[in-house]
């Protein structure tokens, strides 16, 4: 049985634990950073942690000894931080899977962080939402330890990971501009609509 810790559980992160710990293959630990939180925010954390039947830790060094598999789900602004955090804490040849939605320097910054601590880095970008319960997930992947994260990844059902040629940055670059091209594409269509309602040929 392998050993996977979130740092994080929010929305992603009970989505990707769902998917992971319905395969019984696991045991799923969750560290969540302290903050302040009041009685439904405690109360949506706790039901996210027992839908994954996953085990909550108070100390993110806790959390991490001794795990096979890191899955970093924090903000995208703790990205670096949070590998800094974490690299004195794993061991050799663990795998740090960065899914935030950090930019391209952090995720290389992070990258060299982690592998310097002996780990193997995995830069991650989910491509999509991971909102609607039961829908597919696509993550592209990059950087050293991708490959075995596909591998850990597929077994899950509604989970798939694309992985890139090429450093730590690639998958992150790739969300950046389909993300460009998405939003884009969704305000022209708003836009023009608008335009038609406020013109008169709508309907057309």
């Amino acid at each position: 049985m392998a050993t996977v810790a979130f740092l994080g559980f929010g929305e992603l992160g009970a989505a990707l634990a769902q998917r992971m710990g319905a395969l019984g293959e696991h045991e799923l630990r969750a560290w969540v950073r302290p903050r302040e939180r009041g009685e439904a925010g405690k109360a949506a954390l706790a039901e996210r942690l027992r839908a994954a039947r996953a085990i909550s830790f108070d100390s993110l060094a806790d959390a991490v000894r001794g795990t096979e598999t890191i899955l970093a789900v924090v903000p995208g602004s703790s990205s670096l931080e949070l590998a800094e955090q974490s690299a004195g804490l794993l061991d050799a040849g663990t795998l740090y899977v960065d899914l935030t939605a950090g930019s391209v320097a952090a995720k290389q910054a992070g990258a060299k962080v982690v592998e310097d601590a002996g780990a193997r880095y995995v830069d991650a970008a989910v491509l999509g939402t991971a909102a609607v319960s039961d829908a597919p997930i696509l993550i592209a992947a990059g950087g050293h330890g991708a490959e075995d994260w596909r591998r850990l990844a597929d077994r899950a059902e509604n989970l798939t990971v694309e992985v890139l040629d090429g450093p730590a940055g690639r998958a992150t670059q790739l969300k950046l501009l389909r993300s460009v091209y998405m939003k884009g594409r969704d305000a022209l269509v708003v836009e023009t609509l608008l335009a038609a309602r406020r013109s008169g040929p709508e309907e057309r």
